[in-house]
């Protein structure tokens, strides 16, 4: 029989192996039992990536200084709503009372992009705006949809702040009122932080995306749909209207009802299976009833949202002075 000592090393040393074909592998595991080692890691690269993510943040964390903490996607995965692009580079927040004498090797090695830890200084946050997730500090809510909103990256900004969204509010369709109500109450406050310098930063951006964003995207290509909807100009959208027709009940992702116009957003993912002739028969049968109501419709893939030719057909339907002008792409 062979020995114990012996079985747990050959899986160490097939683990180090496996963990050479994933980006960024963290730090190898310790021998926690002295009898088995079972190891797991499942298949697919996202749900990989959330678990290396998971272990750098805590060892990240752990080997730093007072007053640092998770924030964008690394704290998104802490609270399990939903990014733009989940991979396994770490962002932190941090405080830092006193800086040292700026150079110009030290302004040097600032501008360097990170390949794995990004630290981003946020001095003058209140220490209400910090809690404790799954163990590790972080931002809360409201502030972590801020840090989102404060994002170059449209985007990604979006996506993050949304699925933070979500959470707070809800996103029963059936009562939407009571979404909208507590929606409503969440961008008051985070409007009130922003004003009364409670989040100090990007305070014209955060200001200008505020009041598009909602809770109503059910997936990251709808908020990325909302995005370029909102970088292009275009008038804010009912997002998940509620339609009946002949007593069946559909729910639009986006419609302008005042232009005769719905939009409807796949996922990357919605079509590649073996039943994906089935799913688009019963989009055309779909299609056919909201018609009834509202005329046109434009459909958008996960690729058609990187490209202007589905925008370009959906501004046909907006009169000249509807829409604003277009932001910076």
């Amino acid at each position: 029989m062979q020995a114990t000592f012996s079985l747990i090393s050959t899986a160490h040393i097939a683990l180090n192996k496996l963990l050479k074909s994933l980006p960024s592998p963290p730090t190898p595991p310790k021998i926690v039992s002295r009898r088995w080692c079972v190891l797991f890691l499942p298949t697919q690269l996202w749900e990989r990536n959330r678990i290396i993510h998971l272990a750098r943040l805590r060892e990240t964390i752990g080997n730093s200084g007072p007053h640092t903490y998770a924030t964008l996607e690394s704290a998104s995965l802490l609270y399990e709503t939903e990014v733009l692009d989940f991979n396994v580079e770490v962002y932190l927040t941090f405080r830092a009372n006193h800086q040292r004498r700026k150079t110009r090797v030290g302004a040097f090695i600032r501008d360097l992009q990170a390949s794995t830890v990004h630290r981003i200084r946020r001095n003058h946050l209140p220490k209400e705006a910090y809690t404790l997730v799954q163990g590790v500090p972080t931002l809360k809510p409201e502030y972590l949809i801020l840090e989102y909103l404060s994002l170059k990256d449209t985007e990604r900004a979006f996506v993050g702040a949304e699925s933070l969204f979500r959470k707070l509010c809800g996103d029963n369709k059936w009562k939407r009122k009571e979404v909208e109500e507590a929606a409503l109450k969440l961008k008051r406050k985070l409007r009130a932080l922003v004003l009364n310098k409670g989040y100090p930063y990007a305070r014209k951006r955060i200001l200008g995306r505020l009041d598009f964003i909602g809770p109503w995207s059910d997936s990251a290509a709808e908020s990325r749909f909302k995005a370029q909807l909102f970088l292009r100009g275009f008038p804010t959208p009912v997002q998940q209207k509620l339609v009946v027709i002949d007593g069946r009940v559909f729910f639009v992702d986006a419609a302008w009802l005042k232009f005769g116009v719905f939009a409807e957003v796949d996922g990357d993912i919605k079509y590649q299976n073996d039943a994906a002739g089935k799913v688009r028969l019963a989009e055309k049968r779909r299609e056919s009833f909201i018609r009834r109501v509202i005329p046109h419709v434009v459909r958008f893939s996960w690729k058609d949202l990187s490209e202007d030719a589905k925008f370009m057909s959906l501004s046909r339907f907006f009169p000249p002075g509807t829409m604003n002008v277009p932001r910076v792409l």
